[in-house]
């Protein structure tokens, strides 16, 4: 364990995005599970800035992480995004009143041994059009039951638990921490995506998995998802893409395409914005609409800067294994992942409101 990265400005930080900007090429093109990068994120501390010095986290403030995950993805996204996945069940798992459980499980996933995912979309934006839930709890003598199927979990096959929701009979939810050696626990082959292969994302299945009362962490209840999809880390995350295309444009620029450099000058103006506009927000109280807000923002500056970016890179960029091409597949996966309905329709909105170009 190497001292852990103390601020978004660590040099530690620098050093650890650029063995992680290395390395990331290579998972596009295999699919493997980035089990290295992953260890390398627990070696850093990484796992340890989402949560406080009284947990056995760094206690990093909600502007600082939103930086971390900034330049983190603009290095290597596949990898950031299975953190934020992560990062997701230990926060579910420390703000569970099971105090019992998250004393005892949270220390071992601190560091760089065990992973650990969330199956939840079930709750908030898949599978919401079905007339029985996707994942079913039953009360049964000590615990519960579970059956049905986690559409989209990440790493599931390679994690030790699973944070899962699910609905009981009175339409009352609950999230259980179901470690993935139990008997019934069948992760499904990951899906074939346009993007993001190496997250190994896809369906986990539950036939009959009992949870011990001890394992619940929150519920039931009405609602145990919170505030729901679409959080400021994912518009971090697009803007981290859309810097790593945007310095590849203004990099272009100065190798002779000086017609880029307006360009990249504008594209560069925006991300400023937008990353002090979610640094606000995340320093105050605010709003489901301002979320969304910068969430349509950030979308579309990382589609605009990974389209500069093949633009700028010309037929090369469109080779397979070349960065533009991947980053412009990586573009579209934020208008899918957790995004709000009203986001979905922001985008749609603004793609018909664009006038007919004239003959």
């Amino acid at each position: 364990m190497t001292d852990p990265i103390s601020s978004p400005q660590d040099p530690k930080l620098d050093a650890l995005c650029d063995t992680l900007r290395a390395m990331g090429p290579k998972l596009d093109r295999t699919g493997q599970w980035p089990q290295a990068q992953l260890e390398l994120l627990g070696t850093h501390g990484v796992y340890r800035w989402f949560l406080p010095a009284q947990q056995g986290g760094l206690g990093w403030s909600s502007p600082q992480t939103l930086l971390g995950l900034f330049k983190l993805s603009a290095a290597c996204l596949t990898t950031t995004f299975i953190l934020t996945q992560r990062v997701g069940a230990c926060r579910r798992i420390a703000a569970s009143p099971n105090q019992a459980l998250h004393q005892k499980i949270l220390p071992a996933l601190l560091g760089p041994e065990y992973f650990v995912t969330v199956g939840i979309s079930q709750l908030t934006t898949s599978r919401q059009h079905l007339s029985k839930p996707a994942m079913a709890a039953t009360r049964v003598s000590g615990g519960y039951q579970l059956s049905g199927v986690c559409p989209w979990v990440t790493g599931g096959a390679f994690a030790k638990y699973i944070v899962v929701g699910a609905v009981l009979p009175n339409a009352q939810q609950l999230l259980a921490l179901v470690p993935t050696d139990q008997p019934g626990v069948e992760p499904a082959d990951p899906m074939a995506l346009t993007a993001l292969g190496a997250t190994h994302t896809g369906a986990v299945h539950l036939k009959a998995v009992f949870v011990p009362e001890d394992h619940v962490l929150e519920g039931p209840k009405s609602s145990v998802t919170g505030a729901g999809a679409g959080g400021l880390g994912t518009s971090a995350l697009a803007l981290g893409l859309a810097c790593a295309a945007i310095d590849h444009v203004k990099d272009h620029a100065q190798r002779g395409q000086s017609s880029l450099t307006p360009l990249g000058q504008t594209l560069t103006q925006r991300l400023q914005t937008q990353l002090e506009r979610m640094q606000a927000l995340a320093a105050q109280d605010h709003t489901a609409d301002q979320r969304a807000a910068l969430r349509v923002a950030a979308n579309t500056l990382c589609t605009d800067a990974t389209t500069a970016a093949m633009l700028a890179a010309r037929g090369a960029g469109f080779m397979a294994g070349r960065d533009p091409g991947r980053w412009c597949r990586e573009s579209l996966f934020f208008l899918v992942w957790s995004a709000p309905p009203e986001v979905t329709q922001a985008h749609i909105e603004a793609l018909g409101s664009r006038e007919a170009s004239k003959p």
